[in-house]
């Protein structure tokens, strides 16, 4: 759906909720070029606990790799 600039003022609410289920909306301005898109937000899901579980393998028992990484020089 296209509307011009102050079709989108007048209808704002109207313009959110049709956007909320799922149609694009394009804002035009004066010489009907678009301006704007108003676009749904959508919720993205918090992470599990336990979600990453095996993505990360620890390849050293020292700390030999990280010296001078915190700025603490070590012997």
């Amino acid at each position: 759906m296209t509307v011009s600039l102050e079709q989108a003022k007048a209808q704002l609410a109207e313009l959110i909720a049709k956007s909320a289920s799922g149609e694009k909306i394009v804002i035009t301005g004066h010489d009907n070029h678009p301006l704007a898109h108003i676009v749904a937000v959508r919720a993205t899901p918090s992470p599990r606990f336990g979600f990453a579980k095996g993505k990360l393998t620890i390849v050293s028992e020292d700390d030999e790799h990280l010296a001078g990484f915190d700025g603490i020089e070590r012997p």
